[in-house]
């Protein structure tokens, strides 16, 4: 099926998708649920937190390569980061 198609039938899915749904409640009755019709439980909505970061693994690989050199003489004394460890904005790597 072309992609065009396809998008198509799902914009069509989407449309009438709600008018079906209020069609099968309509046929059991206007009462899902009820008198051997689809188990709904019923709760109260309540506050609570929600998580507002995951956590992936990834491979971070570059697109364009160059090569960082000092204008003067030194050596590397340090590398604060390793394979795995988690960084922040600004963090300085060596």
């Amino acid at each position: 099926m072309k992609s065009s198609m396809k998008r198509k039938t799902i914009g069509q899915l989407i449309r009438i998708g709600p008018w079906l749904l209020f069609g099968s409640v309509l046929a059991s009755g206007g009462a899902v649920g009820a008198s051997g019709g689809l188990p709904i439980e019923v709760v109260k909505a309540e506050r609570r937190e929600v998580v507002s970061e995951q956590i992936f693994d990834a491979l971070v690989e570059a697109v364009h390569e160059s090569t960082v050199s000092a204008e003067t003489s030194g050596r590397v004394m340090e590398i604060n980061f390793d394979i795995g460890n988690a960084c922040s904005f600004g963090d300085v790597f060596i």
